[in-house]
This record gives structure tokens, C-alpha cells and sequence, in this order.
């Protein structure tokens, strides 16, 4: 929440800008169905360009109080999306708290790297199922705000299911590198391979159920077909899932 003169709400995290006087809000994207969100609330370091910040109970946590408990435990999350003044939804989630202050630069390096592969998967599965959906005429013929707003707003429910779908497996795999000891650097080989599998898998698993479901009088088993070989493409190609694969034990290409 942002409040005027610089108060910074206790509760709430926070980024840093150098060309901004005071620090601004961390919005969530949706906390209810995403991953994304947790490595912005849990732990400290870039977001975006500037440079984040927990919210206090968290930092007291981290740095005070973690020691007094066996395990990690759970952050509760929760807030509303307002616009002009009027609530349109409330969002509660609880995330794992899985960090420690000597392996915190750990954690946020690896989980900046699965996420970031994860994100460019997601992208390019939702991209792909629109393009075998509807032909080139199709989307020139959207034209409207309103009407690109619908299509932005149904592609996306695309999307959240891929974080949906690979929320667990982001979890245990981060459950596992909390375990390497604070001085070990390099996440094993088969970690980066397992993740790298996982997601690659997983959109292709869900472009191929989605891509039949297009309405029978669009279905085009060409544009579809073209639409997958782009989407292989684009997960062979992209920079985060290029960096897995070479961190990976045998650095092999894309399926």
C-alpha cells in the first residue's frame, strides 16, 4: 500500500528506485494461482531494475527470530485489488518461507533462474495456443479495445494454469537446493535438468490439449501444427531455458 512523505506500511514490501525520494509498493500479479510472487516476498535483491525490500516482520524473521524455530514455516499473504476506490477482489495465499540470511543469496539466485525459465516457457505456451487458435485475419480483425481487452483477459487464464500446474514442482525443487549447505555455490546438474524437463514437458502437454479444443469450425490442423514447431522453437531458444540446459549434466538440446 503506498501512503505519501515516504511512510512505509510494515507489512507491505517495498522497492527502491535511485531516482525516486521514496520507496514504492510490491503489487502482487495473482497471488491466488502463482509462484511468481514468492521470491519477490520472501527474499531481498532486484525486482526489475530497483532493488526490493521484505516487509519488516519478514526481516525481523529473517534476521531476529528464525533461529527460535525448527522449521521454516509459512508466509501469509493477503491484500484487495482496488481501482478508484472500489475493491474488485481479495487475494490470501500462504507461500513456504524457505530461507535462512546464510543462504539467502543462494535461494535467490536459483529461484531467479528457475522462475525466469518458467516465464519465458509460459510466454511462448500461451503465444502459441493463440496462434493455432485463430489465423492472422482473426486477430487483424480484433480491433476494438474492448474486444482485445476479452482476448487479452481469456489468454491469460491459459497462463495461470502453467504456474498452476508446475507450482508443486517449483516448490520441491527449492525445498531441495534449501538443503545443499550455505557454502555451496552451484545447484547439482540434475536439479537445473529436472526443472528444465518439467517445464518443457508441461507446455507441450498443455498445448496439445488445448490446441484440440479450438472451436471445430477454426480448427486448422496445419496452423496447429505450425503453432507447436514455433513453440519448440521458442523453448529451444530462449535465453533462460539455454541457460538450464547448459547448467544441466549433459547440456543436451531440446527435444
Amino acid at each position: 500500500m503506498f501512503y505519501t512523505n515516504g511512510w512505509v506500511h510494515p507489512l507491505t514490501p517495498y522497492t527502491r528506485n535511485s531516482k525516486l525520494n521514496f520507496p514504492s509498493p510490491i503489487s502482487g500479479t495473482q497471488l491466488t494461482a502463482d509462484y511468481r510472487d514468492w521470491a519477490v516476498l520472501t527474499l531481498e535483491g532486484k525486482v526489475g531494475e530497483d532493488t526490493g525490500q521484505y516487509a519488516k516482520p519478514i526481516s525481523r524473521f529473517l534476521y531476529e527470530r528464525s533461529h527460535d524455530v525448527s522449521e521454516q514455516g509459512r508466509l501469509w499473504c493477503f491484500g484487495y485489488v482496488a481501482e478508484s476506490a472500489n475493491v474488485k477482489a481479495w487475494y490470501d495465499v500462504t507461500l513456504p518461507f524457505l530461507v535462512s540470511k546464510e543462504k539467502e543469496v543462494n535461494i535467490r539466485s536459483w529461484s531467479a533462474e528457475l522462475i525466469s525459465a518458467a516465464n519465458g516457457a509460459a510466454e511462448a505456451l500461451t503465444g502459441q495456443v493463440k496462434s493455432a487458435w485463430l489465423s492472422e485475419e482473426k486477430l487483424k480483425s480484433i480491433k476494438s479495445p474492448t474486444q482485445k481487452k476479452t482476448l487479452k483477459n481469456y489468454f491469460s487464464g491459459f497462463e495461470q494454469s502453467f504456474w498452476r500446474r508446475s507450482e508443486n514442482d517449483f516448490y520441491s525443487v527449492m525445498e531441495r537446493l534449501f538443503q545443499l549447505p550455505a557454502n555451496q555455490r552451484q545447484a547439482p546438474p540434475e536439479i537445473y535438468q529436472f526443472w528444465e524437463e518439467t517445464i518443457r514437458t508441461l507446455a507441450f502437454d498443455l498445448f496439445d490439449t488445448w490446441a484440440l479444443e479450438s472451436p471445430a469450425e477454426d480448427a486448422d490442423m496445419k496452423r496447429i501444427i505450425k503453432a507447436r514447431n514455433e513453440l519448440k522453437k521458442q523453448l529451444n531458444t530462449n535465453k533462460a531455458m539455454k541457460t538450464l540446459r547448459d547448467k544441466s549434466s549433459d547440456g543436451k538440446e531440446g527435444k
